[in-house]
């Protein structure tokens, strides 16, 4: 019988060796279910203006490079936060607020 998606992450069943065979069944399993809405909406993103962020203005909290990070990484890690920034705030109805909740620590 093929695998459900249950079944997939269960060690052991069908005839699995090792857990990235598992994985992939699951995947598959999932991606036969949602891949055409994946699709889809892929298909229909624009890619939002670049978000220039004045880092110096902003909280310190809220600046990647202000952690034990070396100024490469940092670098790329504001660019990180300036691009999902840019996408979410495209996203944003205006006058809209958002609340975060659960990110933990660190940046993305």
């Amino acid at each position: 019988p093929a695998p459900s998606l249950m079944d997939a992450s269960i060690p052991g069943r069908y005839g699995f060796r090792r857990r990235s065979e598992q994985r992939q069944a699951a995947l598959e399993v999932v991606w036969a279910a949602a891949g055409s809405l994946v699709e889809a909406e892929a298909t229909t993103c624009t890619l939002p203006s670049p978000l220039a962020l004045d880092w110096e203005a902003l909280p310190p909290a809220l600046d990647p490079a202000e952690g034990e990070l070396d100024s490469e990484r940092a670098g790329r890690k504001r660019s990180q936060v300036a691009s999902l920034a840019a996408y979410a705030i495209d996203m944003m109805p205006d006058g809209a607020k958002v609340v975060e909740f659960g990110a933990g620590s660190g940046h993305l």
